[in-house]
Formats: structure tokens, C-alpha cells, sequence
């Protein structure tokens, strides 16, 4: 699960009435030491605060790694 709003650049301010910028993850890469589990490309079609699954066999000894990269720079990190 990562936290993030994840707006599709279609919805429009009540305040100001212009539309809110797209912003949105638009990668993932799940790393089990230096190998490479899970890659995902996404983009505005994700719902906010995402989840991704994906099955692998875990091996206790080297270390899970989270990296996301949303569309605005944003770097997201987790062990």
C-alpha cells in the first residue's frame, strides 16, 4: 500500500474553479536484495492510497525493498 492522492487531473477546484494537476504514481519496483520481483508502470487510472499484490517465494535472508516515483518528482521508499 502507498500513500498518495493520486488525482487524475480531471477534477476541478471548487475554489478557484480551474482543474487540480494530475498526480499520480507512475512506477514501482519491488527489489528482494539485488533482484528485481515486481515492476509496474501506472498512471491517473490508479485509485488514491494504491495497492499492489504480486506473489513471490520470500527468502528471509536479503532485504524487501519498495521504491515509487510519482509524476511530479516524488520519491517514495520503504524496507
Amino acid at each position: 500500500m502507498i500513500r498518495h492522492p493520486n488525482d487524475s487531473g480531471m477534477r476541478m477546484d471548487p475554489i478557484s474553479r480551474g482543474s487540480i494537476a494530475a498526480h499520480c504514481i507512475d512506477g514501482v519496483e519491488v527489489r528482494q536484495g539485488d533482484v528485481l520481483i515486481f515492476k509496474m508502470e501506472g498512471g491517473v487510472s490508479q485509485s488514491e492510497d494504491p495497492v499492489f499484490r504480486s506473489s513471490f517465494t520470500r527468502d528471509a535472508m536479503k532485504t524487501l525493498r519498495v521504491e515509487a516515483h510519482d509524476n511530479l518528482g516524488g520519491t517514495y521508499e520503504g524496507e
